[in-house]
């Protein structure tokens, strides 16, 4: 049997791209990644893209030696099918997924003790036809919700639901081959958030739990987690520099940031 070093919850840590970048931080980040992805590291051509990448990978290494006695270097994180890293070694007894979100400011990585999950990060500063984009892709619910909001009200509903669906597609392993309107989701004034799928997505809501966290006021982040006994994890929320990392002895000891936050807020 394997085993959960989650206790049956969901941790998920936020990362700003430049504390773990500047100055010489960025040379120690590389040292975590595997040989393949500091080559892959060395291929971009751009800052931004090159540090976000950077810091997902040794944020993502530096998390799960939180909860297994393995060096951040040594764990094989491999691409599936979709190019999303995923643990191939080393062997374990433990039960851990992980999955990974950034843009070039914030890098989100969300671990589970062997529940399927997904995070997506999306900027609120980044220009956007929101409506556009719904009559294209979303739901007649989304999209009428779109049509009644304005500026600024209306990006970060558009945001919400974008993060929404890009999770749950990313907990469910797949790509584009799965529409975004497979998963419509309603954002209720007092913070729950409803699901329905469409037939093809063969789904329940009643498997899925999902939550929406802002920090500040420049990014959204949704997370997505699959409920394998019909009960809510609870999901802990933390900042994560590498200094906080390599002094915690235990992720609970790294500071809490925001709580989950849905509705007309959003």
């Amino acid at each position: 049997m394997r085993t959960d070093p989650l206790n049956g919850g969901a941790h998920l840590y936020l990362a700003a791209t430049d504390d773990w970048t500047r100055g010489d931080r960025l040379d120690a980040a590389l040292t975590l990644l595997s040989p393949d992805e500091q080559r892959r590291h060395a291929r971009f051509r751009v800052d931004a893209p090159a540090q976000a990448f950077a810091t997902g990978r040794a944020l993502a290494r530096r998390v799960l030696s939180l909860y297994a006695q393995v060096a951040p270097r040594d764990w094989r994180l491999d691409p599936d099918a979709h190019g999303r890293p995923r643990i191939t070694g080393p062997p374990s007894n433990l039960a851990l997924e992980f999955n990974l979100s950034h843009n070039d400011r914030l890098v989100a990585c969300l671990v589970t003790g062997g529940t399927a999950c997904g995070v997506d990060v999306e900027s609120l500063t980044r220009r956007v036809d929101a409506l556009r984009i719904a009559e294209h892709s979303f739901g007649e619910e989304e999209t009428r919700d779109l049509r009644n909001r304005d500026g600024a009200d209306r990006r970060r509903r558009f945001f919400a639901y974008w993060t929404l669906k890009e999770a749950y597609l990313k907990a469910r392993g797949r790509g584009i081959e799965m529409r975004m309107d497979s998963a419509v989701f309603r954002l209720a004034e007092e913070g729950r958030i409803a699901v329905d799928f469409a037939p093809r997505a063969e789904d329940r809501p009643d498997r899925w739990q999902f939550s929406l966290y802002r920090t500040g006021d420049d990014e959204m982040v949704a997370v997505a987690l699959k409920r394998e006994t019909g009960d809510d994890l609870e999901i802990r929320a933390f900042q994560s520099t590498p200094e906080d990392l390599m002094a915690a002895v235990a992720p609970l000891e790294l500071q809490r940031v925001s709580r989950p936050v849905v509705g007309a807020g959003t």
